[in-house]
């Protein structure tokens, strides 16, 4: 073997490297974002809002998208960036084959990163749907109101969501494809 490294060295060793620069760019890039940048997945959140709960949603940059109706604001909190951040890395990693070339694997970072945007958006309109609708009992059960209870529909919808997914891709995958 000569002491250059070819295209398949390449991919091994750089590749996930830039999917984990990706991963932590993307993670600064949110601490720093607006509402107004996160507009690719609060208004899609919010169409799905306001078909499915009958609510006209207003956007105001420093609030986010406000539903009088039903006394909820969606904001950057509440885009799933974080989500994006962690299914993009799960998937491209249920993706990625070191013994595969340098195009291969990047093609896998695009297809990695419209799954997760799909799968975000689905998980997402799935949690905030939830929560409009438990809101409907809080009079009865007044901790359905709770900030609480909010975070742990979403764990479980995001955990249950990339769990699914994931084996989904695993499903897909060849039997010796980690050979």
């Amino acid at each position: 073997m000569s002491g250059h490294m070819n295209s398949k060295s390449i991919s091994a060793l750089f590749i996930p490297l830039f999917v984990i620069a990706l991963c932590l760019a993307g993670k600064w890039w949110h601490i720093n974002s607006s509402n107004t940048d996160l507009l690719f997945l609060l208004s899609p959140l919010n169409f799905v809002t306001t078909l499915f709960a009958s609510s006209a949603g207003y956007f105001d940059p420093e609030v986010g998208y406000y539903h009088k109706s039903l006394s909820i604001t969606i904001d950057k909190s509440c885009a799933g960036f974080n989500f994006l951040i962690m299914a993009f890395g799960s998937i491209y990693c249920m993706l990625y084959r070191a013994k595969k070339g340098v195009w291969k694997n990047l093609t896998g970072i695009l297809s990695a990163l419209f799954i997760a945007y799909g799968i975000t958006l689905t998980a997402n309109c799935s949690r905030i749907l939830i929560s409009v609708k438990t809101l409907h009992f809080s009079n009865i059960f007044p901790w359905l109101a709770s900030d609480w209870f909010h975070e742990a529909i979403g764990s479980f919808v995001f955990v249950s969501a990339l769990i699914g997914i994931c084996l989904f891709i695993h499903r897909q995958q060849p039997q010796n494809s980690y050979a």
